[in-house]
């Protein structure tokens, strides 16, 4: 064997001390220090885009919705097949259950709000409402 117990005890005795009780099955996401994966949120163009990387999922497994001026995605992953009965050393990729909530500005198009998944990558594009796009106000001649 690799490695031998004490290494192991050594690791949940750490494990135990940094994140509070170690367990690495039912914790799932919480342990990232939020509720769920981590995203990106940035303004591009006429729109705000969040990115979320979520390998394991299907589509069918995510949830996004919107609900007056908070945007909600949620999913699960299933937990690999016999994780129940392994004695883990550390566990850092997380499956189970999730919600993320992300506060949308007054200023955008609920109605135009359009959800991608591609390879593992979530892409939710929120437009800008017409009134907080940027306009040319033409200079006329007196």
């Amino acid at each position: 064997m690799l490695f031998d117990n004490d290494f192991f005890k050594s690791f949940e005795s750490l494990g135990r001390q940094i994140l509070g009780e170690f367990n690495g099955l039912d914790r799932g996401f919480r342990r990232m220090g939020h509720s769920g994966p981590g995203l990106n949120l940035y303004e591009e163009g006429e729109a705000y885009v969040v990115e979320m990387a979520l390998p394991g999922f299907s589509p069918d497994s995510l949830d996004v919705n919107v609900e007056e001026d908070v945007l909600t995605v949620s999913g699960e992953r299933p937990a690999p097949e016999g994780a129940k009965d392994r004695k883990y050393g550390w566990a850092e990729r997380g499956f189970g259950r999730f919600t993320r909530q992300i506060r949308l500005g007054r200023h955008v198009d609920r109605n135009g709000i359009r959800a991608e998944f591609e390879h593992g990558m979530l892409t939710i594009t929120v437009p800008k409402a017409e009134e907080a796009r940027p306009r040319k106000i033409p200079v006329s001649v007196k």
